[in-house]
Parts: structure tokens; sequence; C-alpha cells
């Protein structure tokens, strides 16, 4: 399905969808990703820089991090 979806973006068309918890391999056909935690946006971008964003600005007791935490409680 992922592969399908992938193919059609490349072909120009824009593709929108939601998935949970994807495994590495799904994951890495998406270009772009939104993040959401408690309903609020964590991450908007490439997929990409998603581990270097997070390296970088989201640390352990911030915000951000207390939402993904709480997601998992």
């Amino acid at each position: 399905v992922c592969q399908t979806l992938r193919n059609m973006a490349d072909s120009g068309r824009i593709v929108v969808s939601t998935i949970h918890q994807p495994s590495s391999k799904a994951f890495s056909y998406f270009s772009h990703v939104l993040l959401l935690a408690l309903g609020r946006t964590v991450y908007y971008g490439p997929t990409d820089t998603l581990i270097s964003y997070f390296n970088r600005y989201v640390t352990v007791g911030s915000a951000a991090w207390a939402g993904l935490e709480m997601q998992h409680a």
C-alpha cells in the first residue's frame, strides 16, 4: 500500500494519509510528516530531518517530550 501511495506521489499527485506507529520501511516511503501529540503539532517537515530536529529541540522534560510520554502512558 505504501509503495502504491509513493508511486502516486512521484507521479505528481498529492497524497495525504494517516498511519499509527509505522514500521521503518513504511515510514521511509513518506517525504514529509506531521507528528501530533495530544492534538498539538510536535513536528512538521521533511522526514529526513526529523531525527536531527528531535536531537536538537526535544529533550526529556520538555513540553513536547511530555506530550509524547503521555501518549504512551
